[in-house]
């Protein structure tokens, strides 16, 4: 992938607050975490797990792989998305 310097530097520096927005999801939301993930660490993971709990999120960790889960297992990644699009 290949963005402008200014657009990646841009959105380092204004993170998303994703924890409050993690409450106002109305949707069926499939989120997926990398196992070897540096960014969502197991610690932040567990608590996903424990405070966000809702009926429409479903969580889902993959083996083997770190962030950027599409590039590292596309074919997983795909599996995970089809068989959540396919059960809601």
């Amino acid at each position: 992938m290949d963005f402008p310097k200014q657009w990646e530097a841009a959105v380092f520096a204004t993170p998303a607050n994703s924890w409050s927005l993690l409450k106002k999801v109305e949707v069926p939301t499939l989120v997926l975490r990398g196992d070897d993930s540096d960014v969502i660490t197991i610690n932040t993971w567990r608590k996903l797990l424990a405070n966000y709990q809702k009926k429409n999120i479903t969580y889902k960790n993959l083996p083997d792989c770190g962030h950027l889960l599409p590039l590292e297992k596309p074919d997983e990644v795909g599996q995970a998305i089809t068989h959540f699009l396919l059960n809601k």
